[in-house]
């Protein structure tokens, strides 16, 4: 292996080579560490707010059982100012601008924004958390229902829906790593839950003439996990749908279905089997 030296090149030694694989392993288990810890906090959070009782209303467990959420870690750390209400303010509002560039709205925050250490958090739909070094958490409620001809049936998941809000999250985490100057590889995991009971089987849709065609069964309890190019994800919509392909696949691979039904590996949407409404909401496609 040979490096710069000035105006020169040299040859590492063995023990140089060696050092720099040690380093690099470490560096990649830091970002596991950085990922699980960013997921616990944010689960949390999103566990109180769905969970608080709130008077004069059904509990937001009831009317929202089912979450998908994305953590992602920049290999490269950002810098972005967190510390004053001012300064989170701003961040939420530059975020929301940055939201509104994926394929859906959905991610645009609500205000107000909410105090945390070095971060800022907000509520509602989505809910999350926004780190100073490029860090993030961002969850997405899922729509759940019943099937209108059969009332005995599981209710039912829409796939196409956790399939394209799985792609505005990806943008939404590049984008704010990038917002923050973090570079390099994004350490990306994601994962669903619910808060009724996520032993409940639900009927995959992919569309309404043919829900009976859809497996059945519990959520995924195990996070899907992937690492993308943030600069590509930047610069090419196409990167961020094939790097939540990766994920979305593996989450449905544990719910029983062989593929996603809308994305495709190579970064297409199949916008042909998405219904009118849904593809009149896509934006930037």
């Amino acid at each position: 292996m040979h490096v710069r030296h000035g105006t020169t090149t040299r040859t590492l030694a063995e023990s140089e080579i060696a050092q720099r694989y040690r380093d690099r392993f470490h560096a990649a288990a830091t970002d596991v560490d950085r990922v699980h810890d960013l997921a616990t906090a944010g689960t949390s959070h999103l566990t109180a707010y769905v969970t608080a009782d709130v008077p004069a209303s059904p509990r937001r467990a009831i009317l929202y059982p089912v979450w998908v959420s994305l953590t992602a870690v920049p290999a490269v750390r950002g810098d972005y100012p967190l510390t004053t209400q001012h300064e989170r303010d701003a961040a939420l509002d530059r975020f929301a601008k940055l939201a509104y560039l994926a394929i859906t709205h959905h991610m645009k925050p609500n205000h107000p924004a909410m105090v945390g250490r070095r971060q800022v958090r907000f509520e509602g739909s989505p809910t999350g958390q926004l780190h100073q070094d490029g860090s993030s958490y961002a969850a997405l409620p899922l729509n759940i229902k019943r099937n209108p001809r059969e009332s005995r049936d599981p209710k039912q998941l829409d796939q196409r829906e956790l399939e394209l809000e799985l792609v505005a999250q990806v943008q939404t985490a590049a984008a704010w790593a990038a917002e923050t100057g973090g570079a390099g590889d994004l350490m990306l995991s994601a994962a669903l839950h619910r808060f009724d009971d996520d032993l409940i089987p639900l009927r995959l849709v992919v569309s309404e003439s043919a829900f009976q065609h859809g497996p059945v069964g519990p959520i995924s309890r195990t996070p899907a996990q992937t690492t993308a190019n943030l600069a590509a994800v930047i610069a090419d919509k196409r990167e961020a749908v094939s790097t939540a392909y990766s994920l979305v696949a593996d989450l449905l691979a544990d719910m029983g279905a062989h593929q996603p039904h809308v994305l495709t590996p190579e970064g297409d949407i199949r916008v042909d089997r998405i219904d009118g409404p849904d593809r009149s909401a896509l934006t930037g496609w």
